[in-house]
């Protein structure tokens, strides 16, 4: 990441600063994973892909636009593709809508076919059978997509499906 004059913020400070920010929107567990897994961003950055990004890693379309409303487009993108995804457990949902607002959840029908068919071990090594993800690990690093990815992937593989 670059930027000489943004501030960044990450994990519990991050969630801190976007309830500053909006202190009129209820976070769920959702919101709060993916702003601990994205951070936040005071100010624009060029991200590790040349892409420029701002806020909770809001890019393209979504860039000037507030968190809340991006975050709910990516929620009801996630239902879209997910058939049973209000009886999934609240830690499942808020790892499909991390997976969805990253893209990954979109792009791996195969991971999704697999889910919805209650394969989940399968569902869960297919998520991790990506591009970015080998060659994030062949550098070795545990860097946060690769944490972030290990994570949606233990949440599919123990998939506790209905709220309790």
């Amino acid at each position: 990441m670059s930027s000489s004059s943004s501030r960044f913020y990450y994990g519990d400070k991050a969630v801190k600063k976007v309830k500053e920010l909006y202190p009129d929107c209820v976070l769920t567990q959702a919101h709060e994973l993916l702003i601990h897994h994205e951070g936040f961003c005071e100010g624009v950055y060029t991200d590790d892909k040349g892409v420029l990004t701002a806020g909770v890693g809001q890019t393209k379309e979504y860039f000037n636009m507030p968190f809340p409303d991006v975050f709910n487009i990516f929620l009801q993108k996630a239902k879209d593709l997910t058939p049973n995804f209000d009886s999934l457990s609240e830690e499942l949902k808020a790892a499909i809508v991390s997976a969805t607002y990253r893209g990954d959840w979109q792009l791996s029908k195969k991971t999704r076919q697999l889910f919805n068919l209650g394969k989940y071990q399968e569902a869960a090594d297919e998520f991790l059978n990506n591009k970015e993800y080998r060659e994030r690990i062949l550098k070795d690093t545990k860097d946060g997509v690769v944490k972030r990815l290990e994570y949606i992937a233990d949440c599919i593989r123990k998939c506790n499906c209905v709220k309790g």
